[in-house]
């Protein structure tokens, strides 16, 4: 299938080329915080993902969905932050190895 969010991507890039062409910085600030928060939606689903895959893995486990998994919420932890500390923690107690066991309040805590 075609993700709805690539149309809304491409929306934005067209609106942005067409703004710089005619200098309309403006709107141009607009469309580019837009298009940066279209371009999370992909990471977002990956973590959940990979929050899905490692949930009942065990934390010494060497399976590479650890690792990506961690490298993609290391991505988002600050950003999280940013808006919410309370998800930026709940993001770094599950996917983060930590001695405990993974994803430990299920992957509904990780996408909410």
């Amino acid at each position: 299938g075609y993700a709805i969010v690539n149309s809304a991507v491409m929306n934005y890039l067209l609106s942005g080329k067409g703004q710089i062409e005619h200098d309309n910085c403006d709107n141009l600030e607009r469309t580019t915080k837009n298009l940066s928060h279209m371009l999370l939606i992909p990471a977002i689903q990956t973590v959940v993902k990979y929050a899905l895959s490692n949930q009942f893995l065990p934390f010494s486990s060497d399976d590479v969905d650890i690792y990506n998994g961690e490298i993609f919420a290391k991505f988002l932890i600050p950003i999280y932050g940013k808006y919410s500390q309370g998800s930026a923690k709940t993001l770094q107690n599950n996917m983060i190895r930590n001695f405990q066991s993974l994803v430990g309040d299920g992957p509904q805590a990780v996408a909410d």
